[in-house]
């Protein structure tokens, strides 16, 4: 039963799902069940099982919120008529419940200066990468590149809510083209690099090929957080911490002065 509910959960992950494994850590007195029952969440589906009643459906709540949230968590609960679960058990348990999520995709449209550098930054990240480029030349310089009509290549792509794009193609034209073969399709984030007026005409080209507003102002350009010196390796820095600030919903503070670290 235990085996069933682990591979089940690593499969489901695998497959680009979220889910939550619940473990039973210390139980007292008289409980459903005892210390290294577990079960997990995926979505909607339960599997296994904690004890059944009160107890089980408030930490399945819990697991639901603990995968909205992204965090891990303790519970502890007393199972007395007294307390919060008004349970008549007598006992005590004390549980953890643990997020797994799936590994996020990074799509790079462009293997320049900036994505190759980018590209390097992730590769000691929970982030599956891939590369997207036209021309030829850079076909085997990366081992994660598909080289082919940015068009053809980012539309057969999977994209989904865990789903990070950046755009540094050569120039404008393909910049644009890979920014219409990636917005609308739920990305969690597209962030293309240029200047102000650079990105206000993509904009513009954009609006012009019926994309809606709102997609529109879903978009990071000019891409990155205002921190590098300019040159690719810290541009492709600065774009990774944005990805990070939003990925971990993070802050921007230095954690000197974030009193809880």
């Amino acid at each position: 039963m235990e085996r069933d509910i682990l591979e089940r959960l690593s499969l489901e992950v695998k497959n680009g799902k979220a889910g939550v494994l619940i473990t039973l850590t210390e139980t007292q007195g008289s409980v459903p069940r005892r210390a290294g029952a577990i079960m997990a969440v995926v979505g909607e589906e339960v599997l296994g099982t904690i004890g059944g009643g009160k107890l089980e459906y408030e930490v399945i709540k819990l697991g639901k919120k603990a995968l909205e949230d992204g965090k891990s968590q303790e519970f502890s609960y007393v199972l007395t008529p007294e307390e919060s679960l008004g349970m008549s058990c007598g006992g005590s348990a004390k549980g953890f419940i643990k997020v797994f999520k799936p590994q996020y995709k990074l799509i790079i449209a462009g293997g320049g200066h900036i994505g190759r550098a980018l590209n390097y930054h992730c590769r000691n990240l929970n982030f599956k990468v891939t590369v997207v480029d036209d021309r030829e030349e850079l076909r085997g310089t990366m081992d994660n590149i598909v080289i082919g009509n940015y068009s053809d290549v980012l539309k057969n792509l999977e994209v989904d809510g865990e789903t990070y794009c950046v755009v540094v193609t050569k120039g404008h034209p393909t910049d644009n083209e890979a920014m219409l073969a990636l917005i609308g399709r739920g990305a969690r984030y597209i962030g293309m690099i240029g200047s102000r007026k650079k990105s206000a005409g993509t904009m513009a080209t954009l609006r012009e090929n019926g994309i809606p507003q709102e997609e529109i102002e879903k978009l990071y350009t000019p891409v990155g957080l205002n921190i590098s010196d300019g040159t690719p390796e810290e541009i492709a820095l600065e774009i990774l911490s944005e990805i990070l600030l939003l990925k971990n919903r993070g802050t921007l503070n230095h954690r000197r002065d974030v009193k809880k670290c």
